[in-house]
């Protein structure tokens, strides 16, 4: 193998490059870890590296290594506090006024309601988490797990007014957001969302969409690309958005911290369904606007295509590699990996909390045509035969969490949880 003897780093448009200079050693990577230190790890061997990715020494001497994506529900504090006090100093950063700016002059463009939808989203995480690594090459884009927040979301910690946290709703007519580090007086929007503070308007008594039908979601056959891809776009994307409403129901809405929270669970879905085997890892259908892999994604900086973001571990222009960790949380891991093990049918013998439906005046704000608007309220109309729960009947801690009762699930699937 080759051990470094010099390293030279540059700070690039998009990403930090690091160019290094090696001398040969044999059956062994020099690398640098996590904590600074420099050391000698042997062929399949993983390791942290300086920047925190999950790497695995190879034979030629190289390491192999993924980006880590995590559930800021579960993360350590200390890796969200990072994050968010990242995500803060980014707000003027060209690349990322780029990202909402593109957004924004796409809102109604091919970026949604169509089968660009998951990769160029795909895309603008790769340039939002190179945006945050250009300031600390340690930190990563995290998802949030809705499915451990769905029954009644208000009640998880996500909303605290801790600086570690997002803060809640807004106040007032102009509905400010007053706590936690997006606060007014703290946080201002970029001059392209308008310079505000940023908005929001929970509704206490809306629940997200529960972790039953989201595995449903997951559960599509590998044939129906556009059928997955709408149940994300408007079977739990559009509610998420809705549920926030204010700044993340706009179209500069990446310039909400809640958008990439968002973003990143429904990449991090569209990730397990890909896993189920190589049929879904390349699936695809043209979907209403008629898309071909070979169509560019508005914003890449390298002429990507729709093809070059459908693999997770080989993105774009770069091939970067990117793996999504499960939320840390014992209890959620074991409903999940119980879900895995469900077929559709039996899912839906699990009575669920229902979210409200999107309004026919949202869902032409953000551009959805007439006949898909159809096929939205169909869709809602089938999946409420098995949402009958209300949150009233959310009475203990795992049914407030889910958005359905442990003993269904349990009674289901024939086990304990």
């Amino acid at each position: 193998m080759w051990k470094r003897i010099a390293c030279i780093e540059v700070l690039s448009i998009v990403i930090l490059l690091q160019f290094c200079y090696f001398t040969k050693v044999e059956g062994a990577c020099q690398v640098t870890l996590s904590t600074g230190t420099e050391t000698t790890v042997n062929t399949g061997q993983q390791y942290e590296d300086q920047c925190k990715q999950r790497c695995i020494c190879q034979a030629d001497g190289s390491g192999r290594c993924c980006r880590v994506r995590k559930d800021i529900l579960t993360m350590p504090r200390s890796e969200r506090v990072k994050y968010i006090k990242t995500l803060l100093k980014i707000q003027t950063d060209p690349d990322f006024l780029h990202i909402i700016r593109v957004h924004s002059e796409q809102f109604y463009g091919p970026i949604h309601n169509s089968s660009m939808f998951l990769s160029w989203h795909r895309l603008a995480i790769l340039l939002f988490e190179n945006v945050l690594r250009k300031y600390d090459c340690q930190v990563t884009s995290p998802y949030f797990e809705v499915r451990t927040i769905s029954g009644i979301p208000l009640k998880s910690k996500l909303f605290s007014d801790d600086d570690s946290w997002i803060g809640g709703t807004g106040v007032g007519p102009d509905e400010c957001v007053q706590t936690g580090p997006f606060r007014e007086g703290k946080f201002t929007l970029s001059s392209l969302a308008g310079g505000t503070c940023l908005k929001r308007n929970f509704t206490p008594e809306e629940s997200f969409v529960p972790a039953t039908q989201i595995r449903n979601v997951v559960g599509v056959s590998s044939k129906n690309f556009n059928r997955f891809r709408f149940q994300i776009d408007h079977g739990f994307h559009d509610a998420l958005h809705g549920f926030f409403k204010g700044t993340a129901g706009l179209p500069f809405n990446p310039n909400a911290p809640e958008f990439f929270l968002i973003h990143g669970f429904a990449d991090k879905v569209w990730v397990e369904w890909q896993m189920r085997g190589p049929k879904f890892q390349n699936s695809f259908e043209p979907g209403p606007l008629n898309n071909t892999p070979s169509d560019l994604l508005p914003g890449s900086y390298f002429n990507e295509t729709i093809r070059d973001f459908w693999d997770t571990h080989d993105q774009g222009f770069e091939h970067v590699d990117v793996c999504y960790d499960d939320t840390y949380d014992p209890e959620a891991l074991r409903v999940l990996n119980i879900f895995r093990n469900l077929s559709t049918s039996q899912v839906k013998q699990i009575p669920s909390v229902a979210p409200p439906p999107v309004s026919d005046f949202v869902l032409t704000f953000i551009g959805v045509a007439p006949s898909e608007q159809k096929k939205v309220k169909k869709y809602e109309k089938n999946i409420r035969q098995y949402q009958n729960l209300t949150m009233a009947d959310l009475q203990d801690d795992f049914s407030q969490k889910f958005g359905f009762q442990k003993a269904d699930l349990e009674r289901v699937c024939n086990c304990k949880v």
